[in-house]
């Protein structure tokens, strides 16, 4: 709905995305936001991650999507008012980029790979941390209620930053690697 509090995340359930903290970090977020939903995109939970939801009592709060084709993927995005990534380790971090390509801003790890993909449009949390987590989202969803000036600004940096990646781009620079290669 309109004005919702959704917050996103998309990617697998392995243990290096983290989901025993986003779910921590839902849980606590859902004190200040009780409205907000968690979507999760990319399969179900695990028995240890279901166990966890409803530990928390967040069965009615959290919302389980298959993959999504990219049409689908980014209208959910572009409703989300935030999204996370609190992986420990990442090889790219495409959600990121994603994320940003569709104006949704996102907290995520405090990871080099993910401060190479998120540039200052990205808001960094610590690996791990519950409470800093917590904060950060709160933070970020009080800016959307209360400063639209300043959430405006975050998402054009979010789309500015997510312009700097292409296929094209991609695909220019690994020729040039090909042929340096080659040169050699």
């Amino acid at each position: 709905p309109s004005g919702g509090c959704d917050l996103l995340h998309v990617g697998s359930t392995i243990p290096r995305k983290r989901i025993d903290l986003l779910l921590r970090v839902f849980a606590s977020v859902r004190r200040k936001f009780p409205q907000a939903r968690l979507i999760r995109v990319g399969g179900a939970f695990t028995p240890e991650q279901k166990a966890l939801v409803h530990a928390l009592n967040l069965a009615q709060a959290v919302v389980v999507l298959p993959r999504l084709d990219s049409s689908v993927l980014g209208a959910v995005y572009r409703q989300s008012a935030l999204v996370l990534l609190p992986s420990d380790r990442e090889g790219f971090g495409l959600p990121l980029a994603e994320s940003m390509a569709c104006r949704t801003p996102v907290a995520v790890s405090d990871l080099p790979v993910l401060r190479e993909v998120g540039g200052t449009a990205a808001e960094y949390c610590p690996p791990g941390d519950v409470d800093a987590w917590t904060a950060a989202v709160i933070r970020l969803l009080n800016e959307r209620d209360q400063d639209p000036a300043a959430w405006s600004h975050r998402r054009s940096l979010c789309a500015s930053r997510a312009a700097q990646f292409s296929w094209a781009e991609y695909a220019r620079k690994m020729t040039e690697i090909y042929f340096r290669l080659l040169a050699a």
